[in-house]
């Protein structure tokens, strides 16, 4: 919910306003990216080393102790 509160700072033209533009662009930016990051981007790298481990028992030999 914070990111669309920050397009409406962006459209802002009180005072101030000037300095909370140039900062929202950046803002916004984070908020999505990380937004990203973290719910596509790691879980993906988590399946991809998880799946490895398993398939390769030789890079994780406590698997193999049954």
């Amino acid at each position: 919910m914070a990111i669309p509160t920050k397009f409406t700072v962006k459209d802002a033209n009180g005072t101030g306003a000037e300095v909370m533009q140039r900062i929202t662009g950046p803002m916004i930016g984070g908020m999505v990216s990380s937004t990203l990051l973290t719910l596509i981007v790691i879980p993906s790298i988590y399946a991809v080393v998880k799946g490895a481990t398993i398939r390769s028992p030789h890079l994780a030999p406590t698997l193999q102790q049954t």
